[in-house]
């Protein structure tokens, strides 16, 4: 029996531990993009924080999840940028195609999605999908709305906005991502290696 829980303990000391929520989303929290790379005229509207929906990513899939929003005042557009840190690289790239019908979700009041109009190809993400679709406001108006998921070996982002050429125009979108690339390259070297040392 003494020898069992010797083992018991040897295992458990040799094994890599979970680290807490709090200190992952306290680390990866700089990871998310600031205000200063949206066109001019945006502002924070909350955050950057914890992300408020852990039923839909915790427990047992990310270790974290942090989020940020931002505001248009003067038209009432909103753009949000929530990422996500897995286990290993093989974790964020399953929860890459569990949530696609969440993110590209269909409704009666959406067009279908389709790829938006830009040169954007300088990801270094592993996996990258982004389109657009208009959809039904208030008093029969549209909206075009965009989505960029992309998978950062063991980090998972997604930026969503609503676009227009006088806020943000799908190029100025492409910039945003361009900003997302650079900030997830920093912080796969620097803040994801001390939750995920294989990485």
């Amino acid at each position: 029996m003494i020898v069992i829980a010797v083992l018991m303990l040897l295992l458990t000391a040799c094994g890599k531990s979970r680290p807490s929520r709090a200190r992952v989303e306290a680390e990866i929290r700089e990871c998310l993009i600031d205000v200063s790379v949206l066109p001019h005229g945006w502002t924070v509207a909350e955050g950057p924080g914890p992300y408020d929906l852990p039923e839909r990513v915790l427990p047992g899939r990310a270790l974290g999840g942090v989020a940020v929003s931002f505001f248009q005042p003067k038209f009432g557009a909103r753009a949000f940028h929530r990422l996500f840190l897995y286990s290993s690289p093989r974790k964020s790239s399953q929860e890459f195609e569990r949530q696609q019908q969440a993110e590209f979700f269909s409704s009666g009041r959406l067009t279908p999605w389709v790829n938006p109009r830009i040169s954007y190809t300088g990801s270094i993400a592993d996996r990258l999908r982004m389109a657009c679709a208009d959809f039904e406001a208030v008093h029969d108006t549209r909206r075009h709305y965009c989505t960029a998921m992309a998978q950062y070996g063991a980090l998972l982002s997604i930026f969503d906005t609503w676009s227009s050429p006088e806020y943000m125009s799908e190029e100025e979108f492409a910039h945003v991502l361009q900003a997302i690339d650079e900030r997830m390259k920093w912080c796969l070297d620097e803040k994801v290696p001390q939750f995920i040392p294989d990485e």
